[in-house]
């Protein structure tokens, strides 16, 4: 006579899985939020290096013409230079012996918790934001 042995089932059971799903929750809510400020900050830092590269194209301007140009040279007017994916609009605001540059977020940087960068030909740096410090936006 043959008997039938019970066969073992392999698998996971219903509570691993949920334990599994729970510490992946914990987990994403703790790097996600982590990765998008580092994110922010890194793009920010573009932003930045476009200012200063913009205050530079100023000065060099004042140096050849003995006054401030109105407007910013097409690759200087966001970051990136792409369109579809620019983060930061830059403008300028001059007069004859001084300006003021300002990096506004667009698409993804909307809603930064630095606002706008802004820097003038006295070397001063600022943001619009109120979230955070002048020193932690540009640092």
């Amino acid at each position: 006579m043959n008997q039938i042995k019970p066969r073992s089932l392999r698998g996971f059971t219903l509570i691993e899985l949920m334990i599994v799903l729970a510490i992946v929750g914990i987990l994403s809510a703790i790097a996600f939020p982590s990765y998008t400020r580092y994110v922010a900050k890194g793009k920010r830092a573009e932003a930045r290096a476009a200012l200063l590269e913009s205050a530079q194209y100023m000065e060099r301007q004042y140096s050849a013409q003995n006054a401030y140009s109105g407007t910013l040279p097409t690759r200087l007017r966001q970051v990136p230079v792409a369109p579809s994916t620019a983060n930061y609009s830059l403008t300028v605001s001059a007069t004859v012996s001084a300006y003021t540059l300002t990096a506004t977020p667009v698409n993804a940087m909307v809603g930064d918790a630095c606002g706008a960068l802004v820097l003038n030909n006295a070397g001063q740096k600022s943001r619009t934001g109120t979230a955070m410090s002048d020193s932690e936006c540009w640092r």
